[in-house]
């Protein structure tokens, strides 16, 4: 797939002949197109990293080897996150990207397409609580029109890029965008604060945000008048009033999805120390999260793929030499099961190496938790087929 460059070239050079990679026909409605994936995986800090260099989180540069690790598993799907902020100068008037970043990423696309994985590309670490101009997809109540013209720019150039590819390229318009710290928030005394829970002004902002990018990525033709688009929810958050303000950019569009990161229950997977799985505990949590996906978007025809979810490692012994991989399996069971039952494709955060939610050692593209993943699988399986009873 390298060759789509040089004969894009050669196109111009013989009048304009069009090329165009193979594609499906996307008639298929995003429900149904999502029922396709069996698991998906993050390709975390990588490209997310904002420094602009793969590598500088610890990790290797992506190999076509590292896909087929994935493929191994029976995963069938990959989310690039991609931080674009030291790839473009935010006081060019056009945002142009470096086009040898862009190739980058489209050769790493490639890869991922080439060994039949449905393929997330997104904006990442652009947007956050750090605020402009490092975190320029803001809200801070003063740079929002400066922020939604990048967006506009940026997705305009990715869009082009890959208009020709076909179904499994999919879009996702940014990643948790939140208030900026610089922000005094809604009531005025939120500055130097993170806001997770998606105040009315915040989610107005995202929403009108997605717009840009929903309206964008269609205008530029081809294939993208039709591509499957992701939109997550202000900060793609699984709280209540982030999902109810969720706004669909065009809802005759069939191909649009809601994305969210449900790192649930988040005591087990994200801040607490007990290492135990609960079944009854983690069950009524889980009962409550997709009861709200299913309200809100799965009954409307609007897909929710949850575009990160892992358990951090955590240990049975103060020495730390006695890993939870039990009970994270019983949870991942457990999680891929009440998924797989409502219909929700998974994506595994996966930042490399053996501990928080790494599960690849990628310098020897070896499982470091296979386990783990194989729970995923089992549990997703297992809920899909539920369906059918």
């Amino acid at each position: 797939m390298k060759g789509v460059r040089l004969l894009f070239g050669l196109s111009v050079l013989l009048g304009g002949m069009a090329w165009a990679r193979p594609a499906a026909s996307f008639s298929r409605s995003a429900t149904d197109f999502v029922k396709s994936i069996n698991l998906g995986i993050n390709i975390g800090n990588t490209f997310d990293v904002p420094s602009g260099n793969e590598t500088d989180w610890g990790n290797q540069r992506v190999t076509r080897s590292l896909i087929r690790l994935y493929k191994s598993k029976g995963i069938n799907a990959v989310r690039l996150p991609v931080t674009w902020g030291a790839h473009f100068d935010v006081d060019d008037p056009e945002h142009r990207l470096q086009p040898a970043f862009l190739d980058r990423v489209q050769d790493v696309v490639d890869f991922c397409l080439d060994e039949g994985m449905v393929t997330i590309l997104n904006i990442h670490h652009d947007g956050g609580s750090a605020g402009w101009p490092k975190e320029w997809l803001t809200i801070d109540g003063v740079n929002e029109d400066r922020s939604n013209q990048i967006l506009a720019d940026l997705w305009r150039q990715i869009a082009l890029r890959f208009k020709d590819y076909g179904e499994p390229l999919v879009f996702e318009s940014f990643n948790e965008i939140r208030k900026a710290k610089s922000h005094p928030g809604e009531d005025g005394q939120q500055a130097g604060q993170d806001d997770w829970g998606g105040k009315p002004l915040y989610c107005k902002t995202v929403n009108r945000y997605a717009k840009t990018f929903y309206d964008v990525v269609r205008a530029t033709g081809g294939n993208n008048a039709k591509r499957y688009l992701i939109i997550p929810t202000y900060a793609a958050t699984d709280y209540e009033p982030s999902c109810r303000a969720w706004a669909h950019p065009n809802p005759s569009d069939n191909h649009v999805m809601v994305s969210i990161h449900a790192y649930e229950p988040v005591g087990f997977t994200l801040c607490g120390e007990d290492p135990h799985y609960n079944r009854e505990e983690f069950g009524k949590r889980f009962s409550e999260v997709f009861a709200l996906f299913d309200e809100v978007f799965l009954k409307k025809g609007i897909p929710v793929v949850i575009g990160e979810v892992n358990a951090d490692l955590r240990f049975y012994d103060a020495e730390k030499t006695m890993p939870n991989d039990a009970d994270r399996v019983n949870w991942a069971k457990h999680y891929g099961y009440v998924a797989g039952r409502a219909g929700c494709p998974c994506f595994l955060w996966e930042p490399g190496g053996k501990l928080g939610m790494g599960l690849i050692d990628r310098k020897n593209l070896t499982w470091t938790h296979p386990e783990v993943v194989d729970g995923f699988l089992r549990g997703l399986k297992a809920g899909r087929k539920s369906q059918t009873k």
